[in-house]
């Protein structure tokens, strides 16, 4: 692998562009190339985020305190094998699964204000963000998205299918290019519910991404699914529970569609992640314990390590360069920069 990374490192320093602020607080990025650890390459990549979604019921299933308060029945009580039966199959045995704090490190949105914008800004700019809230004003930066439609060969190769219709301010710069359905139109027939205003429910946007991944098989498909904090916000761990359970059940659809796609499918990569945590009190985030996070990947070149630790904690912002890692683009440049997961390539 010697030659082929040296040359990689080569051609990752050249193409490199600058351009972010500075930001001393912010660890400034190691330039590093990486070379897949998978005998299948990366070809194409699925982000689902699933908002307000916490490590605790990724890792150990449901919360005992917050059943009891719920008023769940005993039989409630199960672990996240049970919970979640499709990411602990396709992640923790047929992928990567990163932000188990019991394990060392883990993931964590990077600002001092753990809300959606902020959370999502970093994740598709590859930054740490200056927004610390959901009405951050324009106007917004270039994302990866942007960068990936220029290399598309149509509008729907690059897309983005969102529950929360502000996902539709920040997914692209220029959405001539690509493609972003986020919230619900003035069409749509569904209420709302759980949300309100121009909130499409997750059971809407799931069959949107469905037809999309069948109809056009993109090259990068980000899925925003939010039922759970929306729940969350009521205070109703039930229905979080119930919510999150039914992304469970999308992401195992979504795998068997891709199983059946042949070199496309096996060529791409599933990453499942959030924007931010929640508070000690489970209804509200923002605050310090808002950012521990989870980052759970499988497919293409993506190793099978299952439920690992990570050598440092790693950040929101390192989604993107790990990204453009697999599909070979050129990396942001910058203090406040991330940089390729290092575990996703199977070399810490």
């Amino acid at each position: 692998m010697g030659f082929r990374w040296l040359v990689t490192m080569a051609l990752a320093a050249i193409l490199a562009p600058s351009g972010c602020a500075e930001r001393p607080e912010f660890a400034p990025r190691v330039e590093r190339a990486f070379a897949p650890a998978s005998p299948e390459t990366t070809r194409r990549v699925v982000l689902i985020t699933i908002d307000g979604v916490r490590w605790q019921e990724i890792f150990g299933g449901v919360d005992p305190r917050l059943a009891e308060e719920a008023r769940l029945p005993r039989s409630a009580m199960v672990g996240s094998n049970a919970l979640l039966p499709s990411i602990r199959r396709l992640f923790f045995e047929h992928g990567t699964a990163l932000g188990d704090p019991r394990l060392g490190g883990g993931i964590e949105a990077s600002g001092d204000r753990h809300v959606s914008l902020p959370g999502y800004l970093e994740l598709m700019t590859g930054a740490r963000t200056g927004c610390r809230s959901n009405e951050c004003a324009g106007p917004y930066p270039t994302t990866l998205l942007d960068d990936l439609a220029k290399l598309g060969s149509t509008r729907e190769s690059v897309a983005a299918i969102a529950s929360w219709d502000s996902i539709g301010l920040i997914a692209s710069k220029d959405a001539e290019i690509s493609l972003v359905r986020a919230g619900r139109t003035e069409t749509d027939a569904a209420p709302p519910w759980p949300g309100n205003g121009r909130y499409r429910p997750d059971r809407e946007t799931e069959a949107l991404a469905i037809e999309h991944l069948l109809a056009h098989r993109p090259k990068f498909l980000w899925i925003a699914l939010g039922d759970t904090d929306e729940w969350a916000h009521r205070h109703d761990y039930r229905g979080y529970l119930d919510a999150l359970r039914a992304a469970d059940g999308f992401i195992g659809e979504l795998a068997a569609h891709l199983d059946e796609m042949g070199d496309d499918g096996a060529a791409t990569s599933i990453v499942v992640t959030t924007d931010h945590g929640r508070d000690d009190g489970f209804s509200s985030h923002g605050g310090p314990s808002s950012a521990r996070v989870f980052l759970l990947a499988r497919g293409g070149s993506v190793p099978r390590r299952g439920s690992i630790g990570t050598k440092k904690i790693r950040h929101l912002a390192d989604f993107a360069p790990t990204v453009r890692t697999w599909l070979g683009l050129p990396m942001r440049s910058c203090s406040e920069c991330g940089a390729a997961i290092p575990e996703l390539f199977g070399l810490e």
